[in-house]
């Protein structure tokens, strides 16, 4: 991997690619089967920042990552980013998870624009549109993990979240060492995000709220692509996040090693009782 700063932004577990995967409930979901053509994966990180990965047009307008008006949580101002939480300016009161527009009216919406969202049809072709409007609705179909099977928004918690309750941290441990040791190495420290601030452990004790999105969908410009595995339906994928996020709470197994952020402090409501 290439140690450069977009690396440090958020480049979390496994630098092994994965592929996509066809299991899950489709219930409630017009979405075509996951298909090599459109994955809703490749989606997902066009949706954490797409100009990292296809080109931008000559003369195009300047468009905010999706990210940024729909969170990390796709619940907009209902979410993290809204204003009982981290109050991010630039949040839509659209909440895709509840959003009912088919699939194919998600792809046109993001295209055309509206409701505070610019057309995109501007900056991405059809075929980056559809992967997004995919991956929006294998999330809230549940085909894909949802953010409420990892972490719930806490108002007292720091960074406004909490993990879920119910993983199994020495699961997790043994997921750690199948997907993600050969590039961070074992105790998580081989690679320093933010800019040097955090190793694995410290940025997913501090940022779960991003950090599941990253092992959900991969990074995007990198070559760390989807990690959960593709046998998995939306559930289990989710409590596979969970089990590793509970494994990296411990702070002896996973230093903060070179980081220079400040580590977590015994009670932090983030880890809750699986920090070590």
């Amino acid at each position: 991997m290439k140690s450069s700063r977009m690396v440090f932004v958020s480049l979390l577990l496994s630098c092994a690619s994965a592929g996509p995967t066809s299991s899950g409930n489709t219930s409630g979901s017009d979405a075509r089967p996951f298909s090599p053509e459109v994955n809703p994966f490749w989606g997902g990180r066009l949706f954490d920042k797409w100009a990292a990965i296809t080109p931008t047009k000559l003369g195009a307008p300047a468009h905010e990552r999706l990210k940024n008006l729909f969170g990390w949580d796709l619940r907009g101002t209902a979410g993290h980013y809204g204003a009982k939480y981290a109050n991010k300016k630039t949040a839509l009161p659209v909440n895709l998870l509840e959003d009912p527009r088919s699939t194919a009216e998600l792809r046109n919406w993001l295209r055309d624009g509206g409701d505070g969202l610019p057309a995109y049809g501007d900056v991405l072709g059809p075929r980056e549109l559809d992967a997004i409007a995919q991956f929006i609705d294998a999330v809230r179909s549940h085909r894909l993990a949802q953010p409420g099977d990892v972490w719930t928004l806490d108002e007292k918690a720091p960074n406004f979240y909490r993990l879920d309750a119910g993983g199994d941290a020495k699961r997790g441990r043994r997921y750690y060492a199948e997907a993600c040791a050969s590039c961070h190495g074992d105790d998580g420290t081989l690679l320093l995000f933010d800019g040097g601030e955090y190793t694995l452990g410290g940025f997913m004790r501090q940022k779960v709220y991003e950090g599941w999105f990253k092992v959900l969908a991969g990074h995007p410009g990198s070559s760390m692509e989807e990690q959960v595995p593709k046998d998995l339906g939306g559930a289990e994928q989710g409590r596979w996040i969970l089990d590793i996020a509970a494994a990296l709470c411990d702070r002896a197994a996973f230093p903060r090693g070179a980081g220079t952020a400040v580590e977590v402090g015994d009670g932090d409501l983030r880890c809750g009782g699986y920090l070590k």
